[in-house]
């Protein structure tokens, strides 16, 4: 099985913050629950207020690709689009060689 990491980068409109942290605190907790999940996590950028980052490492291609196809994700995405300036960028990576940390 191949480990997919996934980055995603938004931004939110500045009076729409709170509620942006809000559906992600909600996607957050739902998404560590799904089979295949190894990290998820979002982050707001220190020098730029509403620029959210997501990352996600996942066991599997196939239980990335599951995890598109939940509801819990859907009604996310239905939810912040309205709240976010632009689309959300989404880059997959994959491990370089056989790197696993830092120790």
């Amino acid at each position: 099985m191949k480990e997919v990491f996934i980055v995603g980068e938004m931004r939110c409109l500045k009076d729409k913050i709170g509620e942006v942290q809000e559906i992600l605190d909600q996607l957050r907790a739902k998404t560590r629950q799904e089979d295949g999940c190894i990290y998820y996590q979002f982050f707001e950028a220190e020098d730029r207020p509403g620029v959210f980052a997501t990352i996600e490492h996942w066991n599997s291609e196939e239980s990335e690709a599951e995890h598109w196809k939940t509801i819990h994700l859907k009604e996310a995405a239905a939810a912040l689009s309205p709240l976010l300036v632009g689309k959300m960028q989404i880059s997959r990576y994959n491990r370089s060689q056989d790197e696993v940390g830092c120790h």
